[in-house]
């Protein structure tokens, strides 16, 4: 439970943030090597394409996530405040 407050409450955009910017760039890393190889041979490898389709979402869902949960908890912490 720990664990759960940690991500949640304390530190969203440490703990979803920088593993969704890492999965973002991973993601451009793999469309960028799936161009390359069009770009040689002409001919799509889904398997690259899929992990950079997986990888960005992922990416945009934790950064979302992160962004969503650190507004949250700003709002609770000025509540608060107030009384």
């Amino acid at each position: 439970m720990s664990i759960l407050k940690l991500v949640i409450e304390d530190k969203p955009l440490i703990m979803l943030g920088a593993p969704g910017i890492i999965c973002l760039l991973a993601g451009a890393a793999f469309g960028v090597w799936m161009l390359q190889i069009y770009a040689m041979e002409h001919h799509i490898v889904t398997n690259i394409a899929l992990a950079s389709i997986a990888f960005v979402l992922i990416g945009f869902f934790a950064l979302f996530a992160a962004i969503t949960l650190y507004a949250i908890s700003r709002l609770v912490e000025k509540t608060d405040r107030k009384k």
